[in-house]
């Protein structure tokens, strides 16, 4: 009797198939019909046989069971091996492309701040040369002679080195002629050919002519309520200021050409230096262009119809300060790798990683545009 009879009896055995199947299989594989099961019943066998025999194919099963289970798993452990080891490895690819965007972040921070510094080190430069120029240098104290060596303490005390020498007296300061006289002058000697001629072309020439000679030398006050608009140039040392009085009234203090119409202000400084504007709200359009590196700083007392433009494309930083209450719209954008600041609310329109657009309190009817392409911050502060 092979394994294939032996088949049979156990599915006979465990009642998978009827005594006349069985004697029909054993036919077909060649048992001789005394030997079936017709003439055999499976009470022939005994029960240790039968169970013996179940006990064996049900090993047989377990064994087939454990072997397919050991070989799923191994394969299911390599997947899971080998989609973990992708995954650590995107994983440190994108580590090391951030730790090599914050190397060079860092490193274009430390060329602005060696940049600022050595413009503020210029701008001392150029402090201290004017100075000396108009006589305003105050000399070093003199160098005082060497102490001598401590004495035990038994002995008398040294005596005091000697008294510095007292310093020369300051010499009096220039005196400044009245510029408002001379801007009044220049408004009343145009005013007679407004009537015929290009009065924006006329009015820019002659101030422009009358100040020239005047302000490229010293820091002058502007105080004429007839200013509505002003254009400002620097090209010179030293730095540009434009403050606010409530009326109307423009200081500005630096080396420039200033010329007036309108209700614009421009300013276009290329020599390097910062520019400070503080305008009052009877000039609507501010328009300023630092190219040489310096910063701008504006400072806006209030907002009703205003177009601010700003742009610093040197590398310097802008800071804008408007009233907290006030509604705009506004453009932001740092390329280069500056960075955007902000402590007032705004309402989002577009953002990403160097431009923003928005609106602060419904947007109104003001519009401002800060740029800085040459890598400088970006601030907007509440005044």
């Amino acid at each position: 009797m092979n394994e294939e009879h032996l088949t049979v009896l156990r599915m006979v055995a465990k009642k998978k198939i009827t005594a006349e199947e069985g004697d029909r299989l054993l036919e077909a594989l060649g048992e001789s019909p005394e030997r079936s099961l017709k003439a055999q019943p499976p009470e022939s066998q005994t029960d240790d046989q039968i169970e013996e025999e179940i006990r064996k194919a049900e090993e047989e099963i377990k064994e087939a069971e454990t072997e397919l289970r050991t070989s799923e798993g191994d394969r299911i452990g390599h997947e899971v091996q080998e989609r973990m080891r992708e995954r650590m490895e995107r994983l440190r690819q994108k580590l090391e492309e951030k730790r090599h965007k914050m190397e060079e972040k860092r490193r274009r921070w430390e060329e602005r701040q060696r940049e600022r510094q050595s413009r503020h080190e210029e701008h001392r430069r150029r402090r201290e040369e004017r100075t000396r120029r108009h006589g305003l240098h105050i000399p070093p104290p003199a160098a005082q002679a060497p102490q001598a060596a401590p004495s035990p303490p038994a002995a008398p005390a040294p005596a005091l080195a000697q008294a510095r020498p007292p310093l020369p007296p300051r010499p009096p300061m220039p005196a400044m002629p009245d510029v408002g006289k001379i801007v009044s002058d220049a408004m009343k000697s145009v005013g007679d050919a407004m009537k015929s001629v290009n009065v924006g072309a006329i009015v820019g020439d002659a101030v422009k002519g009358a100040f020239v000679g005047t302000l490229a030398t010293e820091s002058r006050a502007i105080s004429d309520p007839g200013i509505r608009r002003l254009m400002v140039m620097s090209s010179g040392g030293g730095n540009l200021i434009i403050r606010d009085t409530d009326e109307a009234t423009l200081k500005v203090e630096g080396r420039c050409s200033v010329a007036t119409y309108g209700e614009e202000a421009r300013i276009d400084e290329r020599g390097g230096n910062d520019v400070t504007l503080s305008v009052p709200a009877s000039i609507r359009s501010i328009r300023a262009l630092n190219v040489g590196g310096g910063d701008i700083d504006c400072h806006l007392i209030r907002l009703d119809g205003h177009e601010i433009d700003l742009e610093a494309p040197g590398g310097g930083d802008i800071t804008l300060k408007v009233p907290e209450d006030t509604a705009f719209e506004i453009a932001m954008e740092a390329r280069g790798g500056g960075d955007i600041h902000t402590d007032l609310p705004l309402e989002t329109g577009s953002q990403s990683a160097s431009h923003f657009r928005g609106r602060r309190n419904g947007g109104g009817n003001s519009r401002i545009k800060l740029s800085a392409p040459g890598g400088g911050d970006i601030k907007l502060t509440r005044l």
